[in-house]
């Protein structure tokens, strides 16, 4: 006769097991999220977003000369290529 238990095909064991894996990989990647979120330094104002060549920065914009330095120090450009934008730079 019957002990009471219904009994089934099994594919609620495997179901609920890949809902309880699904349930752990949740938690383990919303505290990894926590933890970094934490951990990040803290910056204000424009310094916390790199600005983009072409944007505008909530802090004072760069002087075409300034930028020129800072790509010739990159290696972006070459000295003739600087000295050749520098000088028309500064004509009138």
């Amino acid at each position: 006769m019957g002990d009471g238990h219904v009994h089934s095909s099994g594919t609620e064991g495997w179901s609920a097991m890949l809902l309880g894996i699904v349930l752990a990989v949740a938690a383990v990647v919303s505290i990894v999220s926590v933890v970094r979120f934490i951990l990040q330094p803290q910056t204000e104002g424009a310094e916390a977003a790199p600005s983009m060549p072409g944007t505008s920065a909530a802090r004072s914009p760069e002087s075409p000369q300034t930028i020129l330095k800072r790509r010739y120090a990159a290696g972006e450009i070459d000295r003739d290529v600087y000295l050749q934008i520098l000088e028309e730079l500064d004509r009138p």
